[in-house]
């Protein structure tokens, strides 16, 4: 099967004829443009952050915790939380928005 194939079917775009697709029991997509998703005036640790502050975890030490574990899960070093996204190549910053993206633990839909 290809690789566009796979993917419409994950997105739902195009119903399956048989069978099924699990990715380790889960899926989670992220739609980031990574040179326009981030607010250029926040530095990287705050953007990370901003769904914890959201989802009432604050800015605790919990959540700072949080952040740099988050950090280190997309293969970035903990220098990168007091840069602006500008100083980042469109690789971290899109691994900055995974972090974001997992910081509320998501999972997949289950049917």
């Amino acid at each position: 099967m290809r690789q566009e194939h796979v993917a419409r079917l994950l997105l739902e775009l195009d119903e399956p004829t048989s069978g099924e697709i699990f990715i380790a029991g889960m899926a989670q997509m992220v739609f980031q443009d990574p040179y326009s998703s981030f607010n250029p005036k926040m530095k990287i640790f705050n953007i990370i952050e901003e769904p914890l502050i959201r989802d009432r975890l604050g800015r605790s030490c919990k959540a700072r915790g949080k952040v740099r574990s988050l950090i280190s899960q997309v293969g970035l070093e903990q220098i990168y939380l007091d840069c602006y996204p500008s100083e980042l190549s469109g690789g971290q910053r899109q691994r900055v928005g995974v972090a974001r993206a997992l910081a509320l633990k998501p999972t997949g839909r289950r049917r």
